[in-house]
């Protein structure tokens, strides 16, 4: 499968990218910085990207059989960053008929709350300091709505990158999805190791 991760250098991304490439995928890692990488494999392709330049975004999903958006910033001020890459990405994949988007989103941009004390506290916090970040993330499920074909937003609470239960190093990936066919529970682990399919 062709799989395309857009901000594949960290986090969600990273764990994406090396999960791919382990079940032999052949993967394109657009970024903003291809040097920070940092890998170099057969199947890999690495290509400068900035979500935010459209041309950019169309040019690198022609061919793509998939979608991974893992975009992020650290900022915590007013921005468009998310919903400005995912209607890039949405509208390159329409150009390019790419169906499938799988797009890493915040639990609580579509008011949901938490069921546990931890979990009440940690959206207490992302409320009020991530707020803009939120909204810009509400902005960019708007946008995928209208533009790509069939998606998935993944919207976790909690992301953690310690020893999972394997005692291998683990990303806990999800707990709630929003699709283009109505929410959904999505509950899964990206460990280091290659034995779940993507």
């Amino acid at each position: 499968m062709k799989v395309l991760i857009v901000g594949a250098s960290r986090g969600v991304g990273r764990c994406l990218l090396e999960r791919a490439l382990a079940q032999h995928h052949q993967v394109t890692a657009a970024i903003r910085n291809p040097a920070a990488v940092g890998i170099r494999h057969a199947q890999l392709h690495v290509e400068h990207c900035d979500v935010l330049d459209a041309e950019a975004g169309a040019r690198v999903l022609a061919g793509q059989d998939v979608v991974f958006c893992t975009i992020g910033d650290n900022a915590m001020g007013p921005t468009t960053l998310y919903s400005t890459g995912a209607r890039n990405i949405g509208q390159g994949m329409q150009a390019h008929q790419v169906r499938r988007l799988v797009i890493l989103s915040i639990f609580g941009v579509l008011g949901e709350t938490a069921r546990d004390l931890r979990g009440a506290a940690l959206l207490f916090l992302a409320k009020r300091l991530i707020r803009h970040t939120m909204a810009d993330h509400r902005r960019a499920l708007e946008e995928i709505q209208d533009h790509a074909p069939e998606w998935i937003a993944v919207r976790p609470l909690p992301l953690t990158n310690g020893l999972g239960n394997t005692g291998l190093p683990s990303m806990a990936f999800a707990r709630r999805a929003v699709t283009s066919r109505g929410p959904m529970l999505l509950i899964s682990c990206c460990d280091k190791r290659p034995t779940t399919a993507i």
